[in-house]
């Protein structure tokens, strides 16, 4: 019997709400032991508490083991791509290394491929990661487009977070750089303008480094023949002080689209079991077909906004869509 005051309530027994298991939920989830809505690319638990994960590098046995005779040799894995200065691989952390890596195979793969179209990446990697063993900031471009690549490929935020860290280093460097502009510095800031260019998300953005870049071409006229870049210093129209985005009237955008996804869909036989390959093709296709109900683009931001995507998504995966096409006869 209880005493006076006692607790005449009944005992309640707290009982846990059971919820479905997936195991498509994120990595920090699980770790959490909480439900996971796998929403893309991060899902509301990750969103509201911040919470990015780490970021997934495609990490394998080989590449490990690549990177480790990497660091203990100092001879890099892509002999063919005839890098000449190695940055000093004792300064760099492991994902560092592994960025490095990443963006060298690209180019070893398009040499590969032997892409008409592949002068930039083949012939200018292995300069701009002669110039990144000299100067910081070039090698924090250089990472943060390998990084996003590599965010792209993966669809993680962590991934996504570290090319934003290097690119925000970069830009730091490239303008305290342009302030002690000189003949000596001149490849490495155009070389950071160029890679920065490549990854820009918005138009405002795009547009300023155009412009500093057609700037930098211009100063560097007088010495153009000692550059490594004398074919953009040649070529200063690609960089015209007020880049506007070309209009095309909406027929004429619209047959474009058409022609555009039936060339890709005739890709579909050469990527079929490959992973990486069938997701490129399938993004940019996906791409072209939503693309059709933004037109017409009322401003140029809105062009911009709309058709970067696909310039990453074709960068990230063409040369091994070139890799396959030439393995079979067309």
């Amino acid at each position: 019997m209880g005493g006076p005051g006692a607790n005449t309530r009944p005992h309640q027994t707290n009982t846990r709400r059971p919820h479905t298991k997936s195991k498509l939920g994120c990595k920090t989830c699980k770790r959490r032991h909480i439900k996971c809505d796998q929403q893309k690319p991060q899902c509301r638990n990750c969103t509201k508490h911040n919470k990015l994960g780490p970021p997934d590098l495609k990490m394998t046995r080989e590449i490990e083991q690549h990177l480790r005779q990497w660091r203990e040799t100092g001879v890099s894995p892509f002999p063919s791509l005839g890098v000449t200065v190695h940055p000093p691989l004792s300064e760099y952390s492991n994902t560092d290394l592994r960025l490095m890596y990443h963006i060298s195979n690209i180019a070893a793969q398009m040499e590969k491929a032997e892409s008409p179209q592949h002068s930039v990446w083949v012939s200018r990697v292995p300069l701009f990661l002669n110039l990144a063993s000299k100067y910081k900031f070039v090698m924090h471009a250089l990472l943060a487009l390998s990084a996003s690549h590599l965010g792209w490929l993966t669809e993680s935020p962590g991934t996504l977070q570290l090319s934003y860290y290097h690119r925000g280093l970069a830009l730091n460097g490239l303008q305290d750089t342009i302030g002690r502009f000189s003949m000596e510095n001149s490849d490495a800031v155009l070389a950071a303008s160029i890679l920065l260019s490549w990854q820009a998300t918005d138009w405002q953005g795009w547009a300023g480094i155009m412009r500093g870049t057609a700037t930098v071409i211009e100063q560097m006229q007088a010495w153009k023949e000692s550059s490594e870049f004398r074919e953009y210093l040649e070529q200063n129209d690609l960089f015209n002080e007020s880049p506007r985005p070309n209009a095309i009237g909406l027929p004429e955008s619209q047959r474009i689209l058409i022609h555009v996804h039936e060339c890709l869909r005739k890709l579909e036989p050469f990527v079929q079991g490959k992973k990486e390959e069938s997701k490129g093709l399938s993004d940019l296709m996906a791409f072209v077909r939503n693309i059709k109900t933004y037109l017409p683009f009322e401003s140029e931001d809105e062009q911009f906004e709309h058709l970067h995507p696909c310039g990453a998504g074709y960068s990230s995966c063409q040369f091994l869509f070139l890799k396959e096409l030439r393995k079979t006869p067309m």
